[in-house]
């Protein structure tokens, strides 16, 4: 009986505890409402919007935020809700971050709704005082309105519209027709380095003999996916300023693809003025892009009946966040020398370790002092690759994304150059020449020889000839050379002559001269070279079509399946209750 009464006061405990989870989960899920001070308008750059809104033209809408000091705790939510007239281009998860880049919040968007959902992190509640701002990006929705018109933007939050000023709308228009068109957006969010490209040809309903498609990724660290093309040939529709193909018919498999680098084509044949082509593929970029990273792509059409057209398109990477983006950072280089004197005419490569491309180089002016804009805030590194006249290079220098100050948006580097060592060269030449001669009469006799240190071998040569005179010459030559270098060269002739009187007389003679020489250099030669940069530019590009993300977790699914778990084990202890009873 006892042994039952405790089984039935602890499964009373765990009914207990499930009831007392879910009620703290609904109260540590509550709603702060009041923290956003501020929404403003800006283009996809973070710069002031001017002139109408065109419609697929995106822009940046972006919030302050302060939170109350002691009241947010970990998992309670802000919802943002943005006007209907606009939409998401971009629906990735994102954080939002405070002044210092701490992630104050996790931030989910739900096209569907039109919200985004923040979820406050652990952050929140081990600090006070926390300001900030976050932004993602939008566009006009065309589908729920054409005309143009004056649109108010900004962010409803808990039931109250703020504000971010009145723009005005282009409107629709009616699409333009042309022999080649291009678009681009991000595949999905799951993979942010898919690219999805769509080619449109002869909305402009001509007739085109011998048609090819050339296609170029400009950004050589691309490539194509294979198996990502897709070719139908159908009839184009305008409808709300853009073209639908109709009736389209899938023709991948008549139509081959040949694909070499980062260049792709393909023959279509004839086409008459009521066909149209849609051509759909996939590129990959083989890293995580950044916010606001730019990606260039041309595509090529040519006939044999004059009818030939480029399309250029610009696909952008867009990420919500909480800290401004995109091409606007910039990298300073103070070069001097140990004793911290300017240096002028360093020049440096600026490679960006995510794609491994150069991007742009430093040459220093007369201050020690050269600057490169136009990056983004990634990290980099700094490689010198020509050294002031009388300097060795410097070591490689790393640009992290931390070194780029919050305010002026730039990382600056002082390098040190030290100075070559000097060095010297000696060259010493020694010459010595001996010559003697010996002569006798009436009996002569001539002997020459020479000797001269080389590393050539040795050569002798004899001559004799039997007669009333004879003469025998004897020639030897060795020659040597090294940095020091001695030469030494003796000759010696000798004549003897014999008849019935005899005469002697004997001539000797020797002569020595030594030269010595002595010259000393020192040098630097320096060689340069230089690498060509990768052009940046802004761009613009159409939006995805992404799925929807579903809502992060704040606790309310596990106190629910605790309250379940403590009712079922208030119906269990109530059954053993019965049959103790019985």
């Amino acid at each position: 009986m006892r042994k039952k009464l405790w089984v039935i006061a602890t499964l009373a405990l765990f009914a207990i505890s499930g009831l007392i989870a879910l009620v703290a989960s609904q109260v540590k899920a509550a709603e702060q409402g009041d923290v956003i001070t501020r929404v403003y308008i800006t283009d996809q750059a973070g710069n002031e919007l001017t002139g109408d809104i065109e419609q697929w033209q995106t822009f940046r809408l972006n919030s302050d935020f302060t939170l109350p000091d002691n009241e947010v705790k970990e998992g309670d939510t802000t919802t943002v809700k943005i006007p209907d007239i606009i939409t998401f281009t971009d629906t990735a998860a994102f954080d939002v971050k405070d002044a210092d880049g701490n992630v104050v919040a996790k931030a989910v968007v739900d096209e569907a709704t039109k919200e985004i959902k923040l979820t406050y992190t652990k952050f929140v509640e081990t600090h006070s005082g926390i300001k900030g701002s976050f932004y993602f990006y939008v566009r006009v929705d065309h589908n729920v309105i054409q005309d143009a018109q004056t649109m108010p933007l900004g962010v409803t939050v808990n039931g109250k519209f703020i504000s971010g000023g009145n723009y005005e709308f282009a409107g629709v228009g009616e699409a333009t027709p042309y022999d080649i068109g291009k678009s681009a957006w991000k595949q999905n969010d799951a993979d942010p380095s898919l690219i999805r490209y769509h080619l449109s040809l002869n909305t402009s309903g001509k007739d085109m003999t011998n048609v090819q498609v050339v296609d170029v990724l400009q950004n050589t660290s691309l490539s194509y996916v294979e198996g990502s093309f897709e070719i139908h040939i159908g009839d184009w529709v305008s409808r709300n300023g853009e073209w639908f193909l109709e009736n389209g018919v899938d023709r991948t498999s008549d139509f081959p693809v040949t694909i070499s680098g980062n260049t792709f084509s393909v023959d279509l044949g004839n086409l008459d003025s009521s066909q149209g082509v849609s051509i759909y593929y996939s590129a990959k970029i083989p890293y995580t892009p950044v916010d606001g990273e730019i990606f260039y792509n041309d595509a090529t059409l040519t006939t044999d009946n004059s009818i030939n057209s480029t399309a250029s398109r610009s696909y952008t990477f867009y990420e919500g966040g909480g800290q401004a983006e995109g091409y606007v950072y910039s990298i300073k280089i103070n070069k001097v020398n140990e004793s911290n004197q300017p240096l002028a005419n360093a020049v440096f490569d600026v490679i960006r370790v995510r794609s491994g491309q150069t991007v742009g180089q430093i040459t220093t002016d007369s201050s020690g002092e050269g600057t490169l804009g136009q990056l983004l805030n990634d990290e980099y590194i700094l490689k010198e690759v020509s050294a002031p006249s009388g300097y060795s290079l410097a070591e490689d220098v790393t640009v992290n994304p931390a070194d780029f100050d919050g305010t002026s948006k730039v990382a600056e580097k002082t390098i040190v150059n030290k100075q070559v060592a000097t060095t010297t060269t000696t060259t010493t030449t020694t010459s010595t020449t001996t010559t003697t001669t010996a002569t006798t009469t009436p009996t002569t006799t001539e002997s020459t020889s020479t000797t001269t240190a080389s590393t050539s071998p040795t050569t002798t040569e004899t001559t004799t000839a039997s007669t009333a005179a004879s003469t025998t010459t004897t020639t030897t030559e060795t020659t040597a050379s090294s940095t020091a270098t001695t030469e030494s060269t003796t000759s010696t002739t000798a004549t003897t002559t014999t008849e019935a009187t005899t005469t002697a007389s004997t001539t000797s003679t020797t002569a020595a001269s030594t030269t010595s020489a002595s010259t000393t250099e020192a040098g630097t030669t320096h060689s340069v070279t230089t690498r060509p940069s990768d052009p940046k530019t802004s761009g613009t590009t159409t939006s995805s079509k992404p799925k929807k993300s579903g809502l992060p977790s704040t606790g309310d699914e596990t106190g629910v399946w605790l309250a379940v778990l403590g009712g079922f084990t208030l119906l269990t202890a109530a059954y053993y209750y019965r049959k103790a009873q019985v």
